[in-house]
């Protein structure tokens, strides 16, 4: 679906292998949808990309237009509209062979969850048909408008590489991980969500919520590793959990939101890059969401194209206070 009413312009979107690079390059396109069946209609709009492509490469395509060119005409969408985006050879070539990322795990996963929206599709010579399940297969795409920003996909976030994850423990070198972030109007925080791998009931940490001076607005501690989890050792999992007060942010203000490791076993947390700042926009967290590490005791590092995956819980908004 289109996120907002506009002109269409340009797709970032991830390679992942290259066996043999297409001879002819990749043609990059919209669809119009059949309305009945939710497949692929007819192309509307195309770029063709020559290449030559490397592996964990982040594209762009340039301008995606009637004709193919950067003066012919792009695609107006109204918020809300449905098309598909595709990418194929723009002629193959025996020997052609090039991998195109993809979401491999989907958002929502459980008994009874299935295929939803959006959906990935597949045409290998016999018709376009959906696949995968659950979200498997959705590419890594991020779309452009010709205001120049990126805007999101919900769940093909343009994540281009997925660093190493950090191991944290009482004694490790970062100490503290997190997210550095603003709120665009005033909010209220309740609790906090990370992803993260414990080796053992001793691999405690700490949840902390700063302001830009580094005073602790809350905490929580959670001091029996892999059982505050609710899984078993060695198995990634997201951690949920609640704040002993909600915290009131101000708008356009820095905080931090941080995990601490503090016992003796490893907690493992994860973190991932996008290609530029700019495509940051178009990202789980959005563009004021930055990776922030610390040694114990010492200075803050932040990096502008890393997050690593823990956010905070909103429990209330209020847009009128601080306006007047």
């Amino acid at each position: 679906e289109a996120p907002k009413t506009g002109n269409l312009k340009a797709i970032g979107f991830r390679i992942n292998a290259v066996t043999n690079n297409p001879d002819n390059g990749l043609r990059v396109a919209f669809y119009s949808l059949v309305a009945t069946t939710g497949l692929p209609n007819a192309e509307t709009h195309f770029r063709v990309m020559p290449g030559p492509f490397s592996a964990a490469q982040w594209v762009e395509t340039g301008i995606i237009s009637t004709d193919g060119t950067d003066t012919g005409a792009k695609k107006a969408v109204t918020r809300g509209d449905r098309f598909a985006v595709t990418v194929s050879f723009e002629s193959f070539v025996a020997a052609d062979s090039i991998a195109i990322s993809q979401v491999m795990t989907g958002e929502l996963q459980g008994t009874g969850f299935a295929r939803g929206f959006p959906y990935a599709i597949q045409d290998i010579g016999a018709g376009w048909a959906k696949t995968g399940q659950g979200g498997d297969g959705l590419l890594t795409i991020a779309l452009q408008y010709d205001d120049d920003i990126w805007y999101p996909m919900p769940a093909c976030a343009p994540i281009s590489a997925f660093p190493a994850a950090t191991v944290l423990n009482n004694a490790s070198n970062p100490r503290e991980v997190g997210n550095l972030f603003q709120v665009p109007v005033p909010l209220r925080v309740a609790g906090y969500v990370f992803g993260a791998q414990f080796a053992g009931n001793t691999a405690s940490v700490k949840v902390h919520l700063y302001d830009a001076s580094d005073v602790e607005l809350a905490a929580a501690t959670l001091s029996n590793g892999s059982a505050e989890g609710g899984n078993e050792t060695g198995i990634n999992q997201p951690v949920k959990g609640w704040f002993p007060t909600s915290v009131e942010l101000a708008a356009g203000t820095d905080y931090r939101l941080v995990v601490e490791g503090t016992g003796a076993q490893n907690a493992t947390v994860y973190n991932a890059s996008v290609p530029n700042a700019a495509a940051k926009n178009a990202s789980p967290f959005g563009s004021n969401y930055s990776a922030t590490t610390r040694p114990a005791a010492g200075a803050w590092t932040d990096t502008t194209t890393n997050f690593f995956y823990i956010t905070p819980v909103f429990d209330a908004i209020d847009p009128v206070k601080g306006d007047l």
